[in-house]
């Protein structure tokens, strides 16, 4: 009888254990494999471009970048009028783009910015493009500030560079934005926070808090409620991916000069795209406020 009391014990401790296990397992922070693929959508390519491919794609030729982020070696462009040494009174954007893809498809931007008189660099996180390595929440992070201060190791003063985060990359810009001191910070079509993303995507990730997401917790409102440079919070209204309502969380939780652009009849990636005039004039008051 005894044995089978403690046979019954057993059984109900690991009735009310595994599940446990279970929940812990699946976690986002403990099953980052699965959850990883569900994040990140990188595209790569074979080689370096030539100048004719450049041209035709960007409208003129970058100078490629290649810098070191923690273990792995990134690859950028450079966007400028002088690659050299760059002049002091000129704006470089530091474009920390979204989570598929690589820099080869932001051409549109980067016409746009350069169109606005604007020294462009944009760069592929781990994993992305000709970037080594495998990207995760921290990596992303990591490369955003290493792609910072190899700006200002080139004599961009940080006074003169704006963020530019697109999608995922706002949440990089703003986690940047805590550890260095951009002149300001230009976030588009972002969420809130990772786990609030997570939640409105798949809504069954709500049974687990904040602690048992990844690290860092990319959690953009947060970081904008404490000191930041003017930011301007740009967003489709019909953006299937990220509901407008992020932008409207990022802006009350902003603590210091903001704007927020509202685009009716936007989407998620096309704000420069067709929108280019409610942009630019969204740009000229972000640049007229720099620190």
């Amino acid at each position: 009888m005894m044995q089978i009391g403690k046979a019954l014990r057993l059984s109900a401790l690991c009735a009310a254990l595994v599940p446990g296990a279970i929940y812990l397992a699946l976690s986002p922070r403990n099953c980052l494999p699965i959850y990883r693929n569900l994040l990140f959508h990188p595209s790569a390519f074979d080689n370096d471009l030539a100048d004719e491919q450049f041209l035709q794609i960007f409208g003129e030729i970058p100078q490629q970048v290649y810098f070191s982020s923690g273990l792995n070696l990134l690859h950028g462009l450079y966007f400028s009028d002088s690659f050299s040494c760059e002049p002091a009174d000129v704006v470089t954007v530091l474009v920390n783009h979204g989570n598929s893809g690589n820099i080869l498809d932001r051409y549109t931007l980067v016409k746009w910015l350069r169109k606005n008189g604007l020294s462009v660099f944009l760069y592929d996180y781990a994993g992305f493009g000709l970037s080594e390595g495998i990207p995760d929440t921290s990596s992303i992070v990591s490369d955003g500030v290493s792609a910072f201060d190899l700006l200002v190791t080139r004599g961009v003063s940080p006074s003169r560079i704006v963020l530019y985060g697109e999608s995922l990359g706002v949440a990089v810009s703003t986690a940047v934005a805590l550890v260095r001191k951009p002149a300001a910070m230009l976030l588009q079509s972002g969420f809130s926070s990772l786990r609030q993303i997570a939640v409105d995507t798949f809504p069954m990730l709500s049974i687990y808090p904040q602690e048992l997401f990844p690290t860092p917790s990319l959690d953009s409102a947060a970081m904008l409620s404490g000191r930041h440079p003017p930011i301007l919070i740009a967003h489709g209204m019909k953006d299937p991916t990220v509901h407008y309502s992020h932008a409207q969380r990022l802006f009350d939780s902003a603590s210091r000069e903001r704007k927020l652009l509202l685009l009716p009849n936007a989407v998620h990636n096309d704000l420069v795209t067709n929108f280019s005039d409610e942009m630019t004039q969204g740009l000229f008051w972000l640049l007229s406020h720099l620190n």
